[in-house]
């Protein structure tokens, strides 16, 4: 199986990943996620997050297996499967910015949208990118966002892709401008409406799931008429693993280590546990560790094919 040991640490479906996603690599589309095991859903969601979206997952799971393939421990990697494309990383995709702010206007009047404030993904809040609708516009012409974006199996398509926006009608409700719709995309939550009374003060608004608020800047001509549509796409990295998941997996306790690496270890758990337990350098401990998890999840795979 091409990249098996990434596609058996991430143990999703490939459906869920896609192309334009930031480190995406190529999952086998055969692979069916393998049925964990109590201790070895502990480990996945200590290392990954409780529901991480995809970004969070790509570019934790490139870390972690940047560890393995930078020392000798890559050869664990290559018995399973020898067929890696994603080590040495070459991809632009995942030379990622610390934090993405992008703002696209795909209608209506000439407006600048500000966006200020912090984003961060956490262990605790897995969601690395955020994608959000807001229209300035009038009481009758509140859009159903279902009818209005393209989006395919929670994928957010970029700005080009949504051309077709700006061939709408400005106003196609009531004329004039009185109100603000945010809605988060991929999210099932009520829109946020919040009614405009004054135009050369207009509300700053909060995004949610983030600390970012945003406003707008002034237009040209009369500002009660001057309505728009815009996307804002905000994106952050994983904090490093190295830094902030060391302690967690030291705190999981005896079991979950006895059925990771067994209660008497045979090769290669017996090199794995040493890893862990007696390394000094953090990136080798790390490595040990995620190589018994990928190898436990392959036992499992094996078994549950009979």
């Amino acid at each position: 199986m091409i990249n098996h040991a990434r596609t058996l640490l991430l143990n999703t479906s490939p459906l869920s990943s896609h192309a334009q996603d930031a480190g995406y690599e190529y999952v086998p589309r055969e692979f069916t996620p393998v049925r964990l095991s109590n201790a070895l859903q502990v480990i996945h969601r200590t290392l990954f997050g409780l529901n991480p979206d995809q970004r969070f997952l790509n570019l934790r799971a490139r870390e972690l297996l940047s560890y393995i393939h930078q020392t000798e421990l890559a050869e664990y990697v290559h018995k399973l499967d020898p067929r890696v494309t994603y080590w040495p990383a070459i991809d632009s995709n995942v030379l990622q910015p610390e934090r993405q702010i992008t703002v696209t206007q795909v209608a209506g009047s000439s407006r600048r949208l500000a966006v200020t404030g912090d984003f961060a993904a956490t262990n605790a809040t897995p969601r690395a990118r955020q994608q959000y609708f807001v229209a300035l516009t009038s009481d009758g012409d509140v859009p159903a966002l279902n009818n209005l974006l393209l989006i395919e199996d929670g994928t957010f398509f970029e700005a080009e892709d949504l051309s077709y926006l700006a061939l709408e009608s400005a106003v196609s409700g009531p004329s004039g401008v009185n109100v603000v719709y945010l809605q988060q995309i991929g999210v099932l939550s009520a829109a946020i409406t919040t009614p405009v009374t004054d135009f050369a003060d207009l509300p700053t608004i909060a995004l949610p799931d983030t600390k970012l608020k945003f406003r707008f800047s002034s237009a040209a001509g009369n500002t009660a008429t001057a309505t728009g549509k815009w996307l804002i796409d905000v994106a952050v990295n994983p904090p490093p693993a190295i830094a902030t998941l060391l302690l967690p997996l030291e705190l999981l306790g005896e079991p979950v280590f006895l059925e990771l690496f067994g209660v008497a270890p045979e090769e290669p758990y017996l090199t794995f546990k040493n890893l862990w337990f007696d390394h000094p350098l953090p990136a080798y401990r790390l490595a040990g560790l995620v190589l018994a998890y990928i190898y436990r999840v392959e036992s499992s795979r094996i078994n549950n094919n009979g």
